[in-house]
């Protein structure tokens, strides 16, 4: 086989080299005929061999099209110097079929085809793409349910693009004998993007200068400029010159970092700012037959600096320790920290109109961010996506006004919102500074002390018996202690929404928490009385309508929807939200259960420990089992740990007390974990499931999982 080839190689390539040669001097014929002759030699040599499992180099590709050249080897699989997808297909080559490697490796390449659609997206934030290397289109690796660089998820199919280069790290696998990729279900992810591999994100293309652009630039190549801007003819397309020393080019419509047209002004760009962008010669001829250089639809890689200080450094590099600040941000794409100031929000479709910059805000589902608090120009505001549960609930300025003018911290993803950059999906926040720590400290006082002492700005802890039910549906009635007593206008479920005091079964009698800030109400006839207005529910004792001499009742031991079939909403489980700091984690409604109609699906943060904690539980002394079943949901296996937070009547500083070590799960079985647990005394407790955070040292990766049937029992 091989004398055969290397017979009729040089036939091959001369023939293939001057076919229009053969052609135009009607020697077509010919041609066919010496082709037929070299095809049908190399057909009988090849009968008896057997095929490779894959495209190797030097193959023909799945369309029958040419392999290009031959692409060696290289690289030793470390993030210094990646390997090749030559190299890489090689190594899997000898791997046993559908077992995966003991190690991970980098592997650099560029992006031939994207395999993932928007639902894929939508529901995992993985990404699925072949890889190449350079010339070469028929050796192809398999880059399979890859998340993003820093081990996130990706927001958008177009994160990643045919032509991009990209390094992958992860464990990979000859999957069915014939298909060399990593490891799936976000066990390999994306270092870089355009990049080197190893030192940070640098450009795909050649960089030029203006001037040397003008000189040698071919139509066919892409090239990266920086430069100033100047001379703005167009703010919806971006028709400008872009200047670097004495050189100028005119780009003609600048596509956003989407690559979306007509949004130049959302980029806030002005003259005199310098930016990079990339794009390929193109020789523009007007109407009188002149001709002149141009980029036609550039697309933005960086917005450097501003007006007098074009080369000044961006803010932050997008991490939690390092965030984008907002104008930073709004010259970003994908899945990053973002700080800055709530200043406002928006009312209605667009955002030039409909912009309110007080805490007023009459929307629960945005609002607008800026670098000052004072900031009151919309251009210089990104507009923030509120997703529903736990990240509306606590920074929504519908229900949180002092959270006005607050310093935030956001993890989200930079998209279009409103027509402009904004951030979207926002899973993670740090508001005014505090981060998995109580939300300011709860003051625990007597109602008397309350109607004598309070003020305004301060939240209280206040316990009573509850009287002179007015509304069932709000929650309105008065909460007595002693002789003293206050009215509560509105009381919020354990998930902090409204309109669900009949789901919380409270009747005249039982003595209940709460927690609220001194109101002051004038009534139309001018009378002032103070209340609370949507009080906090913590905690439930039942009574026994009020004539019981010990209206405290027994404390109640059993798990509120330990079986996961109440939903207040797909992303709210009846009796799964403490009042307190103990519940941090995303959930969301899964039909994947271990019995009845619905199980809890508990989301993933890298960054953070996720906890679905339960409502406070006020337990009597002695030993409990609290325990739940679990199974992985994106992977083949993820890590669960079990606890509980113990509830200070006093303070909001919670005291976490975690079973020793985590528990492995898998995704194809539902498996139990237990928890014994010892109370030496009466104690308020949140139940906790906690989904723990990333582990770099360890290579792993926080994972989304199920839980189903919790229970609690005692001895």
């Amino acid at each position: 086989m091989k004398k055969t080839l290397d017979f009729i190689r040089p036939f091959l390539a001369k023939a293939e080299l001057k076919q229009a040669s053969f052609c135009s001097y009607g020697l077509t014929k010919t041609f066919k005929t010496l082709a037929l002759m070299l095809l049908g030699a190399l057909a009988f040599s090849n009968c008896a061999d057997v095929p490779e499992p894959y495209n190797m180099p030097g193959s023909k590709n799945e369309s029958g099209g040419s392999t290009g050249v031959t692409i060696e080897p290289a690289g030793d699989g470390t993030l210094a110097s990646p390997y090749n997808v030559a190299a890489i297909v090689e190594k899997i080559k000898d791997m046993e079929a559908g077992v995966e490697s003991a190690e991970e490796y980098y592997i650099k390449g560029k992006v031939s085809n994207v395999k993932t659609d928007a639902a894929t997206i939508a529901q995992f934030g993985n990404h699925t793409f072949d890889m190449i290397d350079e010339g070469n289109k028929s050796t192809v690796f398999t880059a399979y349910q890859v998340y993003g660089p820093g081990k996130q998820k990706f927001t958008s199919v177009s994160d990643i693009k045919v032509g991009d280069e990209v390094v992958v790290c992860g464990k990979v696998v000859n999957y069915k004998g014939n298909t060399p990729e990593t490891v799936g279900k976000g066990a390999a992810y994306v270092v870089s993007i355009n990049s080197s591999g190893g030192g940070g994100e640098t450009s795909q293309y050649q960089h030029i200068s203006i001037a040397e652009f003008l000189e040698k630039a071919d139509a066919n190549t892409t090239y990266e400029l920086t430069g100033k801007v100047s001379n703005i003819a167009n703010t919806t397309f971006g028709n400008f010159d872009l200047v670097e020393d004495n050189a100028s080019i005119y780009i003609y419509g600048l596509l956003d970092f989407n690559g979306n047209t007509k949004n130049f002004a959302s980029l806030n760009i002005e003259e005199g700012d310098e930016i990079t962008v990339t794009g390929k010669y193109y020789l523009y001829t007007d109407k009188d037959g002149v001709t002149k250089p141009e980029i036609v639809n550039a697309q933005l890689v960086s917005i450097n600096g501003k007006g007098d200080n074009p080369g000044g450094e961006t803010s932050g590099e997008g991490t939690k320790d390092s965030p984008y600040s907002v104008s930073t941000a709004m010259t970003k794409s994908g899945s990053a920290w973002v700080s800055g100031y709530i200043v406002g929000w928006v009312d209605g479709m667009t955002l030039s109109t409909g912009a309110n910059f007080n805490g007023n805000s009459t929307v629960a589902t945005n609002f607008l961010i800026a670098d000052s608090p004072s900031e009151t120009d919309v251009n210089n505001c990104m507009p923030v996506q509120l997703p529903s549960g736990s990240v509306r609930t606590a920074l929504n300025l519908m229900d949180n006004p002092d959270n006005y003018q607050k310093e935030v911290l956001l993890y989200g993803s930079i998209e279009k919102y409103f027509g402009v950059a904004g951030l979207k999906s926002v899973s993670d926040y740090v508001i005014d500074g505090q981060d998995d720590e109580p939300q300011g400290e709860i003051v625990h006082i007597t109602i008397a002390d309350f109607l004598a002492k309070a003020d305004t700005k301060t939240t209280y802890e206040l316990t009573g018996k509850v009287s002179n039910i007015a509304n069932t549906t709000f929650g309105n009635f008065d909460l007595v202690e002693d002789n003293a007593s206050i009215y509560i206008y509105g009381l919020l479920d354990f998930n902090g929404n409204t309109k669900n005091f009949a789901s919380l079964n409270i009747e005249e009698g039982d003595e209940i928490t709460v927690t609220g800030k001194y109101y002051l109400y004038t009534d139309k006839d001018g009378v002032t009385k103070p209340e609370i207005v949507n009080a906090q529910i913590v905690s439930i004792k039942k009574g026994e309508g009020g004539n019981n001499d010990n209206p405290g009742g027994d404390t109640v031991t059993e798990l509120i929807n330990g079986d996961f079939e109440s939903w207040v909403s797909e992303s709210e489980a009846t009796g799964w939200k403490s009042a307190s700091t103990a519940s941090s984690a995303t959930i969301a409604q899964s039909t994947d259960r271990r019995s009845g109609s619905y199980a809890c699906l508990v989301k993933a943060n890298t960054a953070a420990n996720s906890r679905l904690a339960t409502q406070e539980i006020t337990l009597a002394a002695g030993t409990y089992t609290f325990s739940f079943y679990a199974k992985a949901a994106t992977r083949e296996w993820t890590q669960v740990r079990i606890g509980y937070a113990i509830v200070p009547a006093t303070t909001n500083t919670l005291t976490y007390k975690y079973k020793d070590g985590y528990v492995n799960i898998v995704d194809n079985e539902w498996t139990l974990v237990e928890n014994e647990f010892t109370l030496s005394e009466e104690t308020t407790v949140c139940l906790i499931i906690m989904n723990p955070k990333s582990n770099n040292a360890s290579q792993y990766v926080a994972q989304d999982f199920i839980v189903d049937d919790a229970t609690l029992t005692k001895k």
